[in-house]
């Protein structure tokens, strides 16, 4: 492990990176966002992070932003691992969501988009904050190629050298991958962070607030297509086809599918591939899977 790595990927960089891209529109209403009746609440660094630890574990404690604060900043500011309400080095935990990714993939997925929808702008500013992630995944030399990201039901995985090929990122499953990573594998190096902190982050005095200056996701990988388009994933004996289905794979087609899939490493995305019957539809985005061997998005 290169400790001082940088950029290195962990909860309070990943955090930071969220912030940049939160929405326009900072008037959100979220119902017990606090554990108390739902009122209208500011889009900020302290919901924000409040949303996101309620995607990992149960986080149901009332907080004035006062005293959540000082917790907020030192997982930030990569000071500590995990704090008495930031509690990301409790292994129950860990294990606990890392089985939900692996076995409820569906009710994971759901919970990030519910995050994504109330905070993260789905548009110029959600697209960068793709984009920054990959150029902190390609950069961070303690992730090695091998490093493989959840990316789908019953743990289908994706390696980092495949995952910075490919032409076309969906958002929603992407960020939920990186979280996933973080969460399992890296909890206990929140502090190891702290020097790309310190080149993301500037303040004037000790009393001015910090202003973030890192250039990542600027002019990396402005080429692949970025989606925010929701997935649903159903079971193909409970789902029905729709009118509006857009297409349906012949046995022709995935047969061409199958003898191009070696010829570039995720050269289609959010395909099926080797499946007995897959219908897409778009709901916004639909994939019903009877039987998946492999995936890649």
């Amino acid at each position: 492990m290169i400790k001082d790595s940088v950029p290195f990927l962990c909860g309070g960089t990943f955090y930071i990176l969220l912030l940049q891209a939160l929405k326009k529109d900072r008037r959100i209403r979220v119902n017990d966002l606090d554990g108390h009746k739902a009122k209208e609440k500011s889009i900020n660094d302290v919901t924000c992070l409040k949303g996101l630890v309620r995607t990992f574990y149960d986080f149901n404690e009332y907080l004035s932003d006062s005293t959540f604060n000082a917790h907020k900043n030192q997982y930030k500011m990569c000071e500590k691992n995990s704090t008495e309400w930031l509690r990301f080095e409790t292994q129950y935990l860990i294990d606990a969501y890392d089985e939900k990714v692996r076995s409820d993939y569906a009710s994971a997925l759901a919970d990030m988009d519910g995050f994504i929808d109330t905070f993260i702008d789905d548009g110029d500013l959600g697209k960068k904050l793709v984009r920054a992630l990959l150029e902190v995944i390609d950069k961070d030399q303690t992730i090695e190629d091998e490093t493989e990201f959840i990316v789908w039901e019953d743990g289908k995985t994706i390696d980092k050298k495949s995952l910075l090929t490919l032409p076309r990122i969906e958002a929603r499953i992407f960020i939920l991958s990186v979280w996933h990573f973080i969460v399992t594998s890296r909890g206990m190096l929140n502090t190891n962070g702290a020097k790309t902190v310190g080149e993301w982050l500037h303040h004037d005095t000790s009393q001015a607030p910090y202003k973030y200056i890192g250039t990542v996701g600027n002019n990396y990988a402005t080429d692949k297509d970025i989606s925010y388009e929701k997935i649903i994933v159903e079971c193909a004996e409970e789902a029905e086809v729709s009118d509006n289905t857009d297409f349906m794979d012949t046995e022709e087609d995935k047969n061409e599918d199958n003898a191009d899939q070696g010829k570039s490493a995720g050269q289609a995305t959010n395909q099926v591939l080797n499946a007995q019957t897959v219908f897409n539809q778009r709901a916004e985005k639909i994939v019903n899977i009877e039987h998946v061997d492999h995936l890649e998005i």
